[in-house]
Order: C-alpha cells, then sequence, then structure tokens
C-alpha cells in the first residue's frame, strides 16, 4: 500500500474512532450511576465499545504492515482499548461477591464506568495530534474536504437526534436508527426507519431540518459562508477547494456564486412554503390542523424537505392524501424540478430569460443548461407516459382521468432524486419498479440537491455511444465536442455507482436472503442515488444492512468517484505503453 494512501487512512481512522469514543465515555458517566435501571444498556455499551476498539486496533495493525511499527506508533491507542476491555471483563457483576464488607459490587462497578470512561477520552488523543494534518490535508484536496465535512455533520446529526428532547414521549430509538435517520438526512435521501411525524419532536424536526438544509445547500457552500460572515474573506486555498466540490469552473466567482445559491434557495423555499401555508389555511385544511403555527412549521418543513430534494415528511404516507389535490402536487413538483436542476442552471436561465424578454437581447444558454433542461423534460415526459401505461389499470385503478395523469406526472418527478410518493410503491408492478429504478440511477442535474449519476452524464453517455456507433472519433453534441475527459468521466462515474449497487445489493442479500431481490435492489438504488423511495423494507431490515443502506447513502451522496479520487494514488505523469488490441463484444 503506497505511504501517503495508508497515512490518510490512519488520520481517518483517528477521526472516525472519536466520536464512538466520546459518545461512549459520556453513555459510561450516565448509565454508570444507575446500575439497577441501565443494566442491560450498560452490558450492550461495553460490548459494542470493545468490539469498535478491537477492530480499530485490528486494521491499524493492518494498515501498519508489522507488528513493530504497529506497537511504537499506535502504543497508546492499543494501551488505551486493551485497558477498556479488560476493566470491562473483569468488573465486578452483581453475582459477584465482595470480600471487604464497606464496598460493595455496585459500587465498584460505578468505579470501572469512570475508569472506562477515562481510558476511552485517552483514546481520543491520537485524534488530536492528527486533526492539523487532516485540515492541512483538506486545503490541497477538495475530495477529502467534502468526506470529511459530511460526515461530521451526519455523526453531529445523529447525536443530537439520539437526545432524549428530540423525541416523543414514548419513543426511545436506538443510536443505529438516530445515524440512520442522520445519514438519510444530511444525504438528501428520505429513507427512514421511524415515522418523522409521530418519533421526533419539534426540536428533532427542527434538528432534521437543518441537516437537509446543510446537506441540500452542500457542506463547501456552508463553509464559504461562514468564512465570509466571520472573516469576510475566503483564501486562494479554501476557494479553490469549494470551487472544485461545487463542480465550477477555477474562473468563477465564488462570493458571487455563493450568494446566487443562498438567495435561490431562501427565494424558492419561502415561496413554496408561503403557497402551502396559504393552501391549507384558507383553503384544504389538513386533518389535524392545530393552528397557524402548527401549519407554518409544516409548510417550511416541506417546501425544504422538497427542494432539497429530500423527501422527508410529517404525514405518515408521505402525500398519498394529497394525490388528487393539483395546487400541491404542482407546488412540489417545481420544488422538486428547481432544486434538482442545478443553482448554476437557474441562474443561466434566469439571465438568459431577463435577456430575451426584457433587454431584447439575443443570447444562448451554454451547453451544459441546455442538456440539463432538455435531459430532464424528456425524462420527466417519458417517464410519466410510461408511468401511465403501466400502472392505470393497478395502483391507479381507483383513481379519475385528472387524478391518474397528476399522479403519474408527480410519480416520474420524484422518482428521479425527490422520494415523495403520492402511490403507494409496494403496490406497483414490477415492471413499474423496474423503470422506477432506471428513472432513480439517472437521477438530478450536477450542482443541484439531488443525487444519481446525474442528467448530463446520462446525456454525455448517450452522445458516445450514439458516436460509437456512427464510427466517429469525437463526441458531439449540440453542434459541440465533448472533450475525452469528460466522456471518461462520465463512464468512471457510471461504472463506479453500478458497482455500488451492485455490492450493496450482494451484501444485503447475504445478509437478510429471504428478502425479494427487486425490493433490495430498487432500495440499494433508492439509497446510492440519494432518492429516498421504498417499498416498505427499511423498517424490517437488520442492524447489518442497515449499515450497509447507511454506507451506500453516504458513498450516493459524495459519489463513488469522488472517494477514490480522495485517497487513491496519485500518478505524476502518464506513462505511454505499446498498443496492443483486444477483442470485444
Amino acid at each position: 500500500m503506497i505511504s501517503r494512501t495508508r497515512e490518510a487512512l490512519l488520520r481517518s481512522l483517528d477521526i472516525t474512532i472519536a466520536l464512538p469514543a466520546i459518545t461512549g465515555s459520556a453513555l459510561l458517566l450516565f448509565t454508570g450511576k444507575d446500575l439497577d435501571k441501565y443494566a442491560g444498556e450498560l452490558a450492550g455499551l461495553d460490548t459494542l465499545m470493545s468490539l469498535v476498539l478491537g477492530l480499530d486496533c485490528l486494521l491499524r495493525l493492518v494498515l501498519r504492515g508489522s507488528l513493530r511499527r504497529f506497537l511504537a506508533s499506535d502504543w497508546l491507542a492499543l494501551l488505551s482499548s486493551s485497558a477498556f476491555i479488560a476493566v470491562g471483563l473483569f468488573s465486578p457483576k452483581d453475582s459477584l461477591h465482595i470480600a471487604l464488607q464497606d464496598i460493595s459490587p455496585a459500587s465498584m462497578a460505578v468505579a470501572a464506568s469512570f475508569i472506562r470512561a477515562a481510558l476511552l477520552a485517552v483514546r481520543t488523543i491520537p485524534t488530536l495530534m492528527s486533526i492539523r494534518d487532516v485540515f492541512s490535508n483538506m486545503r490541497t484536496q477538495p475530495a477529502r474536504a467534502v468526506i470529511y465535512g459530511f460526515a461530521a455533520v451526519i455523526l453531529a446529526g445523529a447525536v443530537l437526534l439520539s437526545l432524549p428532547q428530540a423525541h416523543n414521549p414514548g419513543h426511545n430509538p436506538e443510536f443505529l436508527d438516530a445515524l440512520f435517520t442522520s445519514t438519510s438526512a444530511v444525504c438528501v435521501t428520505g429513507l427512514a426507519v421511524m415515522d418523522t411525524g409521530t418519533t421526533f419532536s419539534t426540536f428533532g424536526q427542527f434538528v432534521l431540518l437543518i441537516l437537509i438544509q446543510a446537506g441540500g445547500l452542500g457542506i463547501m457552500t456552508l463553509a464559504v459562508f461562514l468564512a465570509l460572515v466571520i472573516r469576510n474573506r475566503v483564501s486562494v486555498r479554501e476557494q479553490f477547494t469549494a470551487l472544485s466540490a461545487l463542480d465550477a469552473g477555477r474562473s468563477a466567482n465564488l462570493h458571487t456564486l455563493v450568494r446566487q445559491i443562498l438567495k435561490f434557495t431562501f427565494i424558492i423555499e419561502s415561496i413554496g412554503a408561503a403557497l402551502i401555508f396559504a393552501w391549507h389555511q384558507w383553503v384544504m385544511p389538513r386533518p389535524g390542523l392545530n393552528d397557524w403555527l402548527d401549519n407554518l412549521w409544516y409548510a417550511v418543513f416541506h417546501a425544504v424537505s422538497a427542494f432539497c430534494n429530500a423527501g422527508f415528511s410529517t404525514n405518515a404516507d408521505s402525500l398519498m392524501a394529497w394525490r388528487g389535490d393539483p395546487v400541491i402536487n404542482i407546488v412540489f413538483m417545481l420544488l422538486i424540478i428547481l432544486g434538482g436542476i442545478g443553482f448554476i442552471v437557474i441562474g443561466e436561465t434566469r439571465s438568459w430569460l431577463a435577456d430575451r424578454l426584457f433587454h431584447k437581447k439575443k443570447t444562448w444558454l451554454s451547453l451544459h443548461s441546455r442538456l440539463v433542461l432538455g435531459t430532464t423534460l424528456v425524462l420527466i415526459i417519458s417517464g410519466a407516459v410510461l408511468f401511465f401505461c403501466m400502472e392505470q389499470g393497478n395502483a391507479l385503478k381507483q383513481a379519475g382521468p385528472g387524478e391518474t395523469v397528476l399522479a403519474s406526472l408527480f410519480q416520474s418527478v420524484t422518482t428521479r432524486t425527490a422520494g415523495f410518493n403520492s402511490v403507494d410503491f409496494a403496490a406497483l408492478t414490477p415492471a413499474t419498479l423496474f423503470l422506477c429504478i432506471a428513472l432513480m440511477f439517472i437521477g438530478a442535474s450536477p450542482g443541484s440537491t439531488g443525487g444519481g449519476i446525474k442528467t448530463t452524464t446520462f446525456a454525455v453517455m448517450w452522445f458516445a455511444i450514439g458516436s460509437i456507433i456512427r464510427d466517429r472519433s469525437v463526441v458531439v453534441a449540440g453542434r459541440r465536442t465533448i472533450p475525452r475527459e469528460v466522456v471518461n468521466k462520465a463512464l468512471a462515474i457510471t461504472g463506479c455507482f453500478l458497482a455500488l449497487i451492485f455490492i450493496a445489493t450482494l451484501l444485503i442479500l447475504v445478509i437478510q436472503p429471504g428478502i425479494d431481490f427487486l425490493r433490495v435492489l430498487f432500495e440499494v438504488v433508492s439509497a446510492s442515488a440519494t432518492v429516498g423511495l421504498s417499498t416498505g423494507i427499511t423498517t424490517s431490515l437488520e442492524p447489518l444492512a442497515k449499515l450497509v443502506i447507511i454506507l451506500t447513502m453516504f458513498l450516493g451522496r459524495i459519489g463513488p468517484l469522488t472517494l477514490i479520487i480522495a485517497f487513491g494514488s496519485q500518478t505524476q505523469a502518464d506513462l505511454r505503453y505499446p498498443r496492443e488490441r483486444i477483442m470485444t463484444g
């Protein structure tokens, strides 16, 4: 293994182990004071943290390459982890009798909890030594900055969603479920193992809203905004990192771009929230509506969730109760489409319309914007037509003609990346589910709040295949030549996503062999493309399968290619070897 990559993985391991260690330390202090009430939780925490620390040491040994280097470099991690496991094994239990009368098993167990908490705190010391190197590398490694940023926000969100204040009375979700929900929110996916409206309190829903907004805007956009607010400037390295993360050209004005993103987001979400609020407040009240403040919160939450293509809803059945409501459907579709075409396309289209309508200038959209808008329109129309043909005798059998058309159009829009649904996806035919898988795989557009391989990647692959069939040496689209490196990147992105889907599906089928293959594939594609639609198997997944979905959502949001670029080896120059043909096809 290359030394630079190995060191990067070791530093990442330091950062990754820090949060479980700190969280476990706090929980040990909390549970150790009331052994009778939390005996089961304390035993489970002991087992979990022992496994985490043991796996950490094993991975370090493998990455170091030899026992000598492991003992020389990771002695502190080994010592603290081994002591934690030993104290856990030999600490007194209720069945253990202590000879000394003035020392009870309970007091000894409390002392052991404090000792183990201190050992976990010691285990986080290597993290402090790695922080500076990590941030130094992030300045010159945009891909790593994106990965670390998303991971940090996800872990922080999981901790907040685990707090008792985040839940309604009678609900006490496990940390794994909180981590799943936080990942789904930050990755703007929408898959849920708990009902959002009944499980989470107003505080918990507010945390979800912040996570969705942070994930939709992008971690680097928020980082640049905070840098501008606090320091009123952004360094050259930070500007390069942010522009690379936003997939914008190096010549772009970062200040203007960030201001445009924030302005468009605030305006569009505000208009969407106002329309939803007004409709439910004065025209079509929601069942269970308490007061105008409750309605306002509902409108804001759903407007942000729709524009960020997150798919979270406080309704237990998403938007199925409003399948025939034209206003709600149109508002949600417009929010989803605007969030899915990308901020750069929104800004360019706005300028183009202003030039054409008001300034009477004959300007043209860039090839990127034309491909995004054209591909999006084709996918929406074709998806709606196919959905209508396949489901009018099944899921839409009881609906009227207008409601059928509206539902088909809504499903075509939301399937690509948003995650809301106005029909029961568990009742769809296998052919329709397969169509939805294809639409989810393509997803939204670059620089947007959505996921998938992106519409431009699909378009480039389409034109590349056409060029190969016509035996052309270059790829042409809209009377423009697409650079070879763009075609290669599109091919790499598609291949990485297919590999991610294959591996995740295979793992879940191994973990839970009794689940239907098509439903598992649907769930995995929905997670990797950050869509959030489900046929209903999410809540029935085993813990290991949930972890697979969590990792799939994370990789789908940052992009598998981003992970490879971040931690892969960097070659200094292209080496040219002799050419040789192979047979294909």
